[in-house]
This record gives structure tokens, sequence and C-alpha cells, in this order.
């Protein structure tokens, strides 16, 4: 795609990082927008609610997106496509998980199990707080919020009213 002759570039969408110390060591975390859901949606499409009883007044038989099956399913299919969307977002961090992988669909929906401290399951985890800020990240980078887009504005107008200062 271009806009007024230039190339818009998704290359430098990277935010970050949020850094977090363990004794002397620093681990930055970045993150990048999830451009799209593709990938996910052919190997986890979105259930299908069941076809209930019978609908006199239509004639048809009528799906049960209220069916406790159909909402379970919903449930995990939403825990996994939250898992995948944490992970494309992380991408330039190279996380590593125990046992969650975007090769794996099924481990998806438990990103936030594998990342957060957990004394017996997880000791090396992020704490309740260092998760939230990573969250955060995550969200910083597919979001547009009002205040990115007065920033970007505010920006451009600058660079508008002074352009050899970009030079």
């Amino acid at each position: 795609m271009k806009l007024n002759g230039k190339k818009f570039s998704n290359e430098n969408a990277i935010f970050g990082p949020v850094v977090i110390k363990r004794g002397e060591e620093f681990f930055p975390f970045y993150a990048e927008p999830c451009w799209d859901y593709v990938e996910f949606d052919e190997a986890c499409p979105r259930p299908v609610p069941p076809v209930s009883g019978w609908n006199a007044s239509t004639g048809r038989k009528e799906a049960d997106p209220k069916s406790k099956i159909h909402q379970e399913a919903l449930k995990l299919w939403a825990a996994k496509r939250w898992g995948y969307y944490v992970l494309k977002s992380l991408a330039p961090t190279k996380l590593e998980l125990e046992g969650v992988s975007l090769d794996d669909f099924d481990s998806l929906g438990k990103v936030d199990e594998a990342m957060k401290y957990d004394k017996e399951k997880n000791p090396d985890g992020l704490s309740e707080y260092e998760f939230l800020e990573v969250m955060t990240l995550v969200d910083e980078a597919n979001l547009l919020d009002a205040d990115k887009l007065e920033e970007n504005k505010k920006s451009f107008l600058d660079l508008m009213a002074n352009p050899a200062a970009s030079s």
C-alpha cells in the first residue's frame, strides 16, 4: 500500500520494551501488532452452535448458541485465539513457553498459565503485575487509541511546519 507515493511499511511497528529484572539480568519484552488471524482461523475455526429442535414458527431446525456444549467450545476457542494474539504479538521477544507453541494450536489456551508465576507449576513465571505490564504492551502494539493518534498528528504537523528538521 502507498500513501502520497510513500510505501506504507509495517517494518518499524515494534513497541516496548517492558523490562523485567531478575537478579543482575534484564529481560526486555517487545511487541508488534498481530497482523492477521488467517493461520489461526484455518487451524481453529470458530465453533458452530449445534442444531437444536424444530422451530414451529419458522418451519426449520434452529441453531442453539446458548447450548452448554457450544458455550464451552466457544470459551476454549476464545482462549486459544487470545493465546495466538499474545504469542504473535510477542514474536520480537522470541519468548519460549513451556508446553505452549504457535506450532501446537491446542496449547494456545494455556498462554497465561505458562507465563504467570505459580509456586508449584511455574516458579520461573511472571508476577501478576509483571504479566499485566506485558499484556498492556501487547495491547498497546495492537490498539490505536486517542493518545497515539494525537501524538502521531502532532509529530506530523511539527514535521510539516519544519521540514528541514527531518533531513
